[in-house]
């Protein structure tokens, strides 16, 4: 019984002086860094970019694609990539590209910076993409990585597997 009565008068004396600070002043801690804010005409340029670049894959439409892509995403040039991407023909269960069957137009969620990716991926950014896959309302999502190639927003690096836009940066930055 003593020591359980000394643990307690203890206990109860840390208890009564934990929040006291020694000064009486609380010091304000420093401010955390925010990066700048991404100006509204910017963010609706990257979504418009990404968003044509969407849409024309869907399409099948390799030449308005690959020329909004960068050239390590391309492979070479607009013309080699046009190639690549239409040596294989699509399988006969594909729809026609711009049939009713075919995909929606795409939507641009969010848009964030993104450092530098892995292997040759420059910084940029992120922005998330939906699009409607067939009339019974499946939706694709992909992350886009844009990126300023000569002046231009270019799409450098395409992902799949993205589930919501909290993912965006987490996905961009695994491959």
């Amino acid at each position: 019984m003593k020591h359980t009565a000394r643990a307690l008068t203890l206990t109860a004396a840390l208890l009564a002086t934990a929040g006291c600070a020694s000064s009486g002043t609380v010091k304000n801690p420093a401010p955390i860094a925010m990066p700048d804010p991404i100006p509204t005409a910017t963010q609706a340029t990257l979504a418009a970019v990404a968003r044509t670049y969407q849409d024309a894959a869907n399409r099948g439409d390799w030449q308005a694609a690959c020329a909004l892509s960068s050239a390590s995403l391309r492979g070479g040039s607009t013309a080699d990539c046009v190639t690549a991407r239409t040596s294989t023909p699509p399988p006969a269960t594909t729809p026609a590209p711009g049939t009713l069957d075919g995909p929606g137009p795409a939507a641009a969620g969010a848009v964030i910076r993104m450092p530098q990716g892995p292997g040759s991926h420059p910084a940029g950014y992120g922005v998330y993409i939906t699009f409607t896959l067939d009339p019974s309302g499946k939706v694709g999502r992909r992350a886009l990585r844009l990126v300023d190639e000569d002046g231009a927003w270019v799409v450098d690096q395409s992902e799949d597997g993205i589930f919501g836009e909290s993912q965006l940066r987490r996905v961009l930055l695994r491959s």
